[in-house]
Order: structure tokens, then C-alpha cells, then sequence
């Protein structure tokens, strides 16, 4: 029996993913740090029963033509927004995701910045490292508060809540636009500090 053949888009994955994988089929990686074209994912494709992509991968319908075998489409992201769908089901293909694993950790990342930039730590280190941070001032890197501030976030979705839930830990007024079923923004509050 031949082994599927299994494409992935980045030269590695996490852990001991890629071991995982060639237990089970022949892997085919693309070598390069820097995402493929549509070009060089068209060769990639070619002759593969599965491919695994990554945020930002352009899945155009000459990729899926050149995946002739492509029987599964796995995306490393929450949403679906590289791939049309509907072309891929009306292939055969099956297009999975991975949805409800990284919206904490992007909260978190997205709050540290928000702390960053309000209280201008990033300067402060920068001072610090560079040997210009020899004496204490009392406005020395002082920044905002965060505290009574209001957080605006566009879009609701599960990355805006877990950032919504950061903001009211800190005493922010959380606000936040999402679409309409007519697609059009509207804005409400969320949340509010006491």
C-alpha cells in the first residue's frame, strides 16, 4: 500500500510534529523560512494527498487545480480566509482549521502591547540597556495609565473578548464595534470600570 503524501507549507512545525507525521505519511516540506508564492505552492502541491499551510498562504484555485490529489487541506489558523471553500468542498477537498487554541495567548501578546506602548516600556528598556538610565526622575518613563482608560476594539470575535476581559482586569472601559448581519459596523460598550 503507498503512503499519502503530505505537504506542508513551512520547513518545520511545533514539537515533534513532523516525526509525528512521517510516521504516518511521505513529508514533503518547503524549505524556506519565508512563505511560499502561489507559484511555488502550485509545486508543492502537485502529487500530494494533504497539504498544511499557514496564516497568510495564498490558496488560489490554480493551487487547488495543481493539487490533484489533494484530498485535505488542513489550515494552521482559527478562520478560513485563505481558502475559497466552497471551491475546495466542490473538489472533494476537505478544509479543516484550528479554531478556539490561540485566542488567549493572542490576547495576552495584544495586552502586553497595549501595556507597552501606554506605559512606554519599550523606551524604558531601550534607556535601560543602552547604559542612559543612571538616575531616577519623577517623569521619567511614566506614561499613561492604563487604569479609566478606554480600550476600543474592532471586531468581537473570540480575540477581542479574551482582549476585553484583560481591559476590565485592569479597570479599562472596554468598547468594541462589530457587523451586522447588513455588514455594516456598529459600536457598543462592552463593559464598563467601576
Amino acid at each position: 500500500m503507498t503512503r499519502p503524501v503530505a505537504a506542508i507549507s513551512r520547513p518545520t512545525l511545533p514539537g515533534d510534529g513532523l516525526e509525528r507525521l512521517a510516521r504516518v505519511a511521505d513529508v514533503r516540506r518547503w524549505p524556506h523560512d519565508e512563505p511560499p508564492t502561489s507559484e511555488q505552492l502550485r509545486d508543492l502541491v502537485t502529487g500530494a494527498d494533504a497539504l498544511l499551510c499557514q496564516n497568510g498562504d495564498h490558496l488560489d484555485a490554480s493551487v487547488l487545480d495543481a493539487g490533484d490529489r489533494l484530498r485535505v487541506l488542513a489550515l494552521s489558523s482559527a478562520g478560513y480566509d485563505a481558502i475559497d471553500v466552497a471551491d475546495a468542498h466542490s473538489r472533494r477537498i476537505v478544509v479543516t482549521n484550528t479554531p478556539g487554541i490561540l485566542h488567549e495567548t493572542t490576547a495576552d501578546l495584544a495586552f502586553a502591547l497595549i501595556l507597552m506602548a501606554r506605559r512606554r516600556l519599550g523606551a524604558a528598556a531601550r534607556s535601560l540597556l543602552t547604559g542612559g538610565w543612571t538616575e531616577s526622575r519623577m517623569d521619567g518613563y511614566l506614561g499613561l495609565d492604563v487604569t479609566g482608560a478606554t480600550l476600543g476594539l474592532v471586531g468581537y470575535g473570540e480575540i477581542g473578548q479574551a482582549v476585553a476581559r484583560r481591559g476590565t482586569g485592569f479597570g479599562m472601559r472596554v468598547q468594541h464595534a462589530r457587523p451586522s448581519s447588513s455588514c455594516t459596523w456598529r459600536a457598543s460598550v462592552s463593559s464598563s470600570a467601576a
